[in-house]
């Protein structure tokens, strides 16, 4: 908290233009004394504001594994967003389709086959996020992993190297992406919180330029969580924590995997400058839909509360004398 006087720079940090230079200097200086390699960057959503683009090393093969089920039009639009948008061409597209019967679906994956950097993984099994996810990694050959839902929809064309760039630092572990609703004006994911009420998304439904609570709606950000509809992480990481934990099929997989990931050492993050659109459960349905959805849900989160307890209504990357459920960072009442 600071005193703000007019024309300070506590009032508009873009007043005084040698505090922006000294702002950026400091950071490229911050780069070099430890060996890293990336560019300090404005936030063109709030002047005065820099985030740091670290540089992908070594043009490392990305396997991106895809889970999918009927799913012919979402399933498209979401490869062809990864083939007509990504500058970053070193990746392979592993489909993990879970039984698919839908004649328009089966002619996409003949389609498909065709195609070298697209493999086609058949897995008839009951739907288990988890176990599609560790067996796509099983045959993936990248050594970065990028788990991306089918309802997908890429916006940025340097998302690839931006999410490895992060991915490849060696304390970093889950980075995710900003995820927008259909339109792209409201958010659907920049980080998972760990409140009273269980895990939710911040900044629900808030506006995608929007600074949030201390820019972390725009700015990269450490958080204990992240979405596993786009998560990226290194393949030796990855196997170091086990994988994906296969006793949570459907909810909270993803923040199981993140709250190991935490254990282990890393800090997960949202890239919160790569964007997609995040058609959400367009294949399976929202988890609130109908009671018993939501009672499974509610199972699951008691799973996830015994297996680790000391993240039960906590989160390390939230303050306490916040609102204990404030999806918005809101103060106590």
């Amino acid at each position: 908290h600071w005193r703000i006087i007019p024309g300070s720079t506590s009032e508009d940090l873009a007043a005084k233009s040698y505090v922006l230079d000294a702002s950026k200097r400091v950071r490229i200086a911050a780069l070099e004394r430890r060996g890293l390699s990336g560019d300090v960057e404005p936030v063109e959503e709030v002047p005065g504001y820099f985030r740091v683009n670290y540089a992908l090393q070594s043009s490392p093969l990305i396997s991106i594994i895809v889970p999918t089920r009927d799913n012919e039009s979402v399933l498209r639009r979401c490869l062809d967003s990864i083939r007509d948008l990504s500058g970053y061409e070193n990746y392979e597209i592993i489909i993990m389709d879970n039984g698919s019967v839908d004649p328009d679906t089966l002619s996409f994956f003949d389609e498909l086959r065709s195609r070298d950097a697209v493999t086609i993984v058949q897995h008839n099994a009951p739907f288990n996020f988890s176990e599609l996810n560790n067996r796509g990694a099983d045959v993936a050959r990248g050594d970065l992993l990028l788990f991306l839902n089918d309802d997908t929809v890429v916006l940025t064309p340097d998302w690839l190297e931006r999410m490895g760039g992060y991915a490849q630092l060696s304390h970093v572990g889950a980075v995710g992406a900003k995820l927008l609703y259909p339109g792209g004006r409201e958010v659907q994911h920049v980080g998972v919180l760990n409140l009273e009420n269980g895990p939710v998304h911040a900044f629900l439904n808030q506006p995608a330029d929007s600074p949030g609570y201390f820019m972390r709606n725009l700015l990269e950000y450490n958080w204990l969580a992240v979405t596993g509809a786009c998560l990226m992480v290194e393949r030796k990481k990855f196997s170091q924590v086990g994988g994906f934990d296969e006793r949570f099929p459907i909810a909270y997989n993803d923040i199981e995997l993140s709250m190991r990931l935490h254990d282990a050492g890393y800090y997960n993050l949202v890239c919160s400058a790569v964007r997609l659109i995040h058609h959400e459960s367009v294949s399976r349905g929202l988890d609130l839909q109908d009671e018993a959805k939501q009672k499974r849900l509610k199972g699951e989160w008691q799973q996830l509360s015994l297996l680790h307890p000391k993240y039960f209504q906590h989160d390390p990357f939230y303050n306490p004398n916040l609102h204990p459920n404030g999806t918005n960072f809101e103060l106590m009442e």
